[in-house]
């Protein structure tokens, strides 16, 4: 659910968005493309112009505009956004994870058990 509400909260802050990423310069105004960019994030290293502190503030920026448009409606919808917090703060992801747990030894099969494993 987090995936749905993360996108519904943008959605009802598009304007705020727009803003957000028109004056970031992590990430944007690079000289890249989105398509460019797409490519490059798709590597475990992060380019070598990305501030990987900044970054992470640029994504709590982002998720703090999901959930305030999440609170908007007023339906406690916001809790479903915790996840990606603790993922934003842990500095992780479901893809990094499971790529530590391929380094560490780990099958297949118990990266699918652990990746379905609710927390």
């Amino acid at each position: 659910m987090s995936v749905a509400a993360f996108h519904l909260g943008l959605k009802n802050r598009l304007y705020q968005l727009d803003e957000l990423l028109e004056q970031d310069h992590v990430i944007y105004h690079h000289g890249y493309n989105a398509a460019e960019l797409r490519k490059m994030f798709n590597y475990r290293k992060l380019p070598s112009f990305v501030d990987e502190d900044a970054l992470y503030e640029l994504i709590e920026k982002v998720l703090d505009l999901a959930k305030e448009g999440l609170k908007e409606r007023g339906l406690g919808e916001e809790i479903f956004l915790e996840s990606l917090y603790d993922r934003m703060q842990n500095q992780t992801n479901p893809a990094r994870k499971m790529l530590e747990l391929r380094e560490q030894g780990a099958g297949l099969e118990e990266i699918i058990w652990d990746y379905a494993a609710l927390e």
